[in-house]
C-alpha cells in the first residue's frame, strides 16, 4: 500500500551552501551531517524510500527530517530540548557562591572555605558547591608557595642565564652546576613491605640516620649527561676539586660556561684565583632566590623522585655507591633538558604577577631599554625614567674598531651597570643597559650619573674586558676601543686574555 505523498523540498542557494558545508565538514556532529545529507537528497527529487536505501537508514527517519525541515528550515535540524527537571540553581546563586569564595573568609575564622562550610553559608548542597568550584577551577583547600627575588641585578642575571641557554657561545659547553648537600643515608626501622595488588608499597614513618654526603653535579642540558662526584664535606675546597674534575672531563678545545647559584663557596679567593688561571671557565650566576633558573635542580628532582626518596641505606658508603650506579645508568641514556622561555617572557610574567598582588611591596619597573635598560625593584617607591635632559644623568659614547676597521654588526657587546640614584622612598637604585656595535660607533644611552662598570665582549673571539669608571656625569664621557689590541686598546681593564 503506497504511503502518503512526501512534502517537496526546495532549497535556496544559501540553504544549500550551509547544508553542503555541514555534510562535508569533518568536525560537524555526525547526526547533523546525516540530517543534512537527507535534506539534500530529498531536494534533488529523491523519495523517502529511495533516500533511505541510499543512506542506509529507515524510511521513517527520512520522513521525520524531511517534515522538520519543511516546517522549520535549517533550525529544524537541530536537536530539540530534552525533557527533564527544571534547573533549580540560578545564575545569581552561582555568582554569589563564586564571589564569596574569592572575596570573603568563612565567618568562623577559618582561613579558607570548604565545600560543606560554603554549603551551610549559601543554603545549597555540598555536592552543588563542589560542582560549581570544579566548573570554575577553584580549589580553596590548596595553597602554593612562591618567592620573589630581591637581587638588585635580577634582570641582568635573568638575561645572562637565559641567553646562555637559548644562544650558547660557539665552541663552548654550557654546564649547570650545583650541590645537593646533606643527602642522608636512611634506613627504616622495619622492612619495607612490597607493592601488592590493591596495596601500595609501605615503609615505616620513622628511620635511622647513618650519616650524610654531598653530591656535586654538572648537567649538560643539551645532551642531558651529568658529571658528578660525592664529597663528605661541602666547602670551597670540595668545590675546587669538582671544578678540576670538570676541567679534566671536558676536552680542552671547548670553553666552559657554568650556570650556578650565589653560594659563598663559589666566590672565595681561592676559587677566583683558580678561575683566573683557567680562562676557559666562565661563570653565570643565577639571581638570589631563583634556583628554578638552574636546570640541574630539575635533574636533582629526578634523582630524588626516582632513587633517593624510597631507598634505604645502612651507611654513607652504600649510599654513595648507589647514587653512582644510578648516575652511570642515567648517562647511558640521558635526556636533554630544554629551556623554552625567553627573558622577556619571564619578566613580563613577573611584572603581571606583581601588579596583581597590590600589597606585596614588590613590583617591576620597566625602563626604556634604549635608555636605562631594565631595573627590578622591590619596596623602593617610585623610580623616574631619565633622559639626558634630566639632572643627575650621564651617557657614555665612543668608537669601536678592529685594527682600525668597523667590526661586524652586533659583534661587540657592551653591558653597562651603575649610577648613584635614589628612589622616592630613598632606596639606592642603578640603571642597566646592553648595547651593541653599529659601525664604528656605540653609546650607552641615558644612565644615572655615578660610578659605572662597563663590560665589553668580543663575540667573535670570546675576549672580554671589564672597566670600572669613577663617578661620571653629563652626556660626553668617551670610551674608544680597538678590540684587536691588548686590553682592547685601553689601560686599567680586567681582561680574560
Amino acid at each position: 500500500m503506497p504511503g502518503p505523498s512526501a512534502d517537496p523540498i526546495e532549497l535556496s542557494s544559501a540553504e544549500r551552501a550551509v547544508l553542503e558545508g555541514w555534510a562535508r565538514r569533518r568536525k560537524t556532529a555526525q547526526a547533523l551531517a546525516l540530517r543534512s545529507r537527507i535534506v539534500l537528497a530529498c531536494a534533488d527529487g529523491g523519495t523517502n524510500s529511495g533516500v533511505a536505501a541510499e543512506l542506509g537508514i529507515t524510511r521513517g527517519t527520512v520522513a521525520k527530517w524531511r517534515e522538520r525541515f519543511a516546517v522549520d528550515r535549517l533550525e529544524g535540524l537541530s536537536d530539540e530540548a530534552r525533557p527533564g527537571a527544571p534547573r533549580k540553581v540560578t545564575d545569581a546563586q552561582v555568582e554569589a557562591v563564586i564571589a564569596r569564595t574569592l572575596e570573603e573568609k568563612p565567618p568562623n575564622g577559618d582561613t579558607h572555605w570548604t565545600s560543606r562550610s560554603m554549603a551551610r553559608a549559601s543554603g545549597l548542597s555540598q555536592s552543588t558547591v563542589s560542582r560549581m568550584w570544579r566548573a570554575f577551577g577553584l580549589k580553596p583547600h590548596l595553597v602554593e608557595t612562591w618567592k620573589l627575588s630581591t637581587d638588585p641585578l635580577f634582570v641582568d642575571k635573568v638575561r645572562d642565564v637565559v641567553g646562555v641557554y637559548l644562544d650558547p657561545p660557539e665552541k663552548a659547553i654550557v654546564l649547570c652546576v650545583d650541590e645537593k648537600s646533606q643527602v642522608q643515608a636512611l634506613d627504616r626501622t622495619a622492612p619495607v613491605l612490597p607493592l601488592m595488588p590493591g596495596t601500595p608499597q609501605r615503609m615505616t614513618h620513622d628511620y635511622v640516620r647513618h650519616g650524610t654526603t654531598s653530591l656535586f653535579a654538572a648537567l649538560d642540558p643539551t645532551s642531558g649527561s651529568v658529571i658528578a662526584q660525592t664529597f663528605r664535606r661541602h666547602r670551597h675546597q670540595e668545590f675546587l676539586r669538582f671544578l678540576k674534575l670538570i676541567d679534566s672531563s671536558v676536552p680542552k678545545g671547548y670553553d666552559l660556561h657554568l650556570v650556578l647559584d650565589n653560594y659563598a663557596t663559589h666566590k672565595t679567593p681561592a676559587v677566583k684565583n683558580w678561575l683566573l688561571r683557567h680562562p676557559r671557565f666562565h661563570l653565570h650566576f643565577t639571581p638570589t632566590s631563583a634556583s628554578w633558573m638552574n636546570l640541574v635542580e630539575r635533574w636533582f628532582a629526578e634523582l630524588t623522585t626516582r632513587k633517593l626518596r624510597r631507598s634505604t641505606h645502612r651507611s654513607v658508603v652504600e649510599l654513595e655507591a648507589d647514587i653512582r650506579r644510578w648516575i652511570n645508568a642515567w648517562n647511558k641514556d640521558p635526556k636533554p633538558f630544554v629551556w623554552a622561555k625567553t627573558a622577556d617572557e619571564i619578566l613580563e610574567t613577573l611584572a603581571a604577577y606583581c601588579q596583581r598582588i597590590n600589597d606585596s611591596g614588590h613590583y617591576v619597573d620597566y625602563f626604556n631599554h634604549r635608555a636605562n635598560g631594565w631595573t627590578y625593584s622591590y619596596h623602593v617607591g617610585t623610580i623616574k625614567l631619565v633622559t639626558l635632559a634630566d639632572p643627575g644623568t650621564a651617557r657614555i659614547i665612543g668608537s669601536v674598531t678592529r685594527n682600525g676597521a668597523a667590526p661586524a654588526a652586533k659583534e661587540i657587546k657592551f653591558t653597562i651597570f651603575g649610577g648613584d640614584a635614589r628612589s622616592s622612598a630613598d632606596y639606592p637604585i642603578s640603571s642597566f643597559a646592553v648595547t651593541y656595535s653599529n659601525g664604528t660607533d656605540w653609546t650607552s644611552g641615558a644612565m644615572y650619573a655615578g660610578s659605572q662598570r662597563v663590560t665589553v665582549d668580543d663575540t667573535a673571539t670570546g675576549h672580554q674586558c671589564v672597566y670600572d669608571l669613577p663617578r661620571i656625569s653629563g652626556p660626553d664621557n668617551r670610551l674608544d676601543f680597538d678590540v684587536a689590541r691588548p686590553g682592547f686598546g685601553r689601560d686599567g681593564g680586567h681582561c680574560n686574555f
